[in-house]
């Protein structure tokens, strides 16, 4: 079954929401937005050294009803 484009919008806008609930305000917050500030690459995001973002994608889309086994 084909992913249609208001499913990608739906993902999207909930993968946007759930990385900051992961990241512990006191511990890693203030770190990961230091690491983003200073990287002089534009395209480069330091989320990864904080969680996993494959697990990241497979929760966001489960919670989306997609079937990962397609």
């Amino acid at each position: 079954m084909p992913v249609v484009l208001s499913t990608v919008d739906s993902i999207a806008l909930e993968f946007t929401g759930v990385p900051w609930s992961m990241l512990s305000p006191e511990k890693k917050m203030g770190e990961f937005i230091r690491r983003n500030l200073a990287e002089p690459c534009s395209g480069l995001c330091h989320f990864h050294g904080f969680c996993n973002a494959n697990m990241l994608l497979h929760e966001v889309s489960m919670r989306s009803g997609m079937d990962l086994t397609d």
